[in-house]
């Protein structure tokens, strides 16, 4: 709710949602809707950009990437380190011209 509320209050802005996974591999029951951490982290992101569409942000300054596990900012081979590892992250710039 306050990330949406900070979004509304510049709708010039362009802003991009970046989702991030960790490198464990998504667990057979899940492999049919996402065969790769991969596609995980772009179905993340279509949906907190469809939620964001839903506030009232406009969807002409939407824009989201998956990364997976390509980006990880923690060790990867510790539990707390995979938690890290999956996150979502806002980019919020200037539109152009």
């Amino acid at each position: 709710v306050k990330v949406v509320a900070f979004l509304r209050e510049m709708p010039a802005l362009r802003r991009q949602v970046a989702s991030h996974t960790d490198h464990v591999y998504i667990g057979r029951a899940y492999r049919n809707r996402w065969p790769t951490n991969w596609e995980l982290s772009a179905d993340r992101a279509v949906a907190i950009v469809r939620y964001l569409a839903r506030q009232g942000i406009l969807a002409e300054r939407l824009s989201l990437v998956g990364y997976g596990s390509s980006r990880p900012l923690a060790a990867k081979d510790t539990l707390a380190g995979q938690a890290q590892n999956r996150r979502m992250e806002f980019m919020i710039t200037a539109a152009a011209g």
